[in-house]
């Protein structure tokens, strides 16, 4: 009874950890690297940016920008109808800053003055900004946030088929529509003009081609980092494997 127990809890746990990786397109652990650990070669490009400690104190564990520089990933979002995006960061600056982009991207290329793609630091308060369609900006989906207060917290934007969403530490705030706009994605940057530029770091950085769902970021927001969740996972499926041969 004890063995058949045990092996319902690692079979539950192996099909949670599964749909935290179904339609996962990209992941970037920021362990010193800029590679893609989905297993479809997305690999990253860093600009300037620096190794720093995650928030589990893990030396060269998460990227630090320093409000100057990016990270450029080869995904592009116009390509996708169902999209999600999921990552940890960490704000250096004050709360009266300006727009600080965590998630940022331009249809009309680098440098243009049009706006498409947005996800971070709305200007001059406490707000998460979202904007994802050309020349449309929502700036209270995530009113009054503790998002920049200096300390780790995740976030997760859903968005499927014109329905967006934001969630902060597994918390769903406002929804919204959009018609969804943007070229290729960049990370710690929004390319329009100058830029916006994020200050602070990023870690475990992940993107979908499918709208996570609730339970699906709560679920995220909870897993043990990169090897550890592959490592967790695989050890409770061999377990299971020996159970049942005995």
């Amino acid at each position: 009874m004890k063995k058949n127990f045990f092996i319902l809890l690692v079979l539950i746990s192996s099909i949670a950890f599964a749909d935290a990786l179904t339609g996962l397109i990209a992941h970037y652990t920021m362990n010193g690297t800029a590679s893609d650990f989905s297993g479809n070669s997305q690999t990253g490009t860093i600009y300037g940016a620096s190794y720093t400690t995650d928030r589990f104190g893990n030396a060269s564990s998460a990227l630090y920008f320093d409000g100057n520089d990016y990270f450029a990933t080869p995904l592009y979002r116009q390509n996708y109808s169902y999209f999600s995006v999921s990552l940890w960061f960490r704000y250096t600056g004050s709360t009266s800053d300006s727009y600080r982009a965590l998630v940022g991207s331009n249809t009309n290329g680098f440098g243009a003055s049009s706006q498409s793609f947005f996800i971070g630091k709305d200007s001059g308060n406490s707000n998460i900004g979202v904007q994802d369609q050309y020349n449309y900006y929502a700036n209270t989906m995530a009113v009054g946030t503790n998002a920049w207060n200096g300390g780790w917290h995740h976030i997760a934007y859903t968005f499927s088929n014109g329905t967006a969403k934001i969630y902060l530490d597994g918390v769903a705030y406002n929804s919204t529509t959009f018609s969804k706009d943007g070229g290729q994605i960049f990370l710690g940057l929004e390319p329009e003009g100058s830029g916006y530029y994020f200050l602070g770091a990023m870690d475990e950085v992940r993107f979908y081609n499918r709208a996570l769902s609730s339970s699906d970021v709560v679920e995220v927001y909870n897993m043990v980092p990169e090897p550890s969740s592959l490592f967790l996972a695989f050890f409770g499926i061999l377990c299971a494997w020996i159970l049942r041969k005995k």
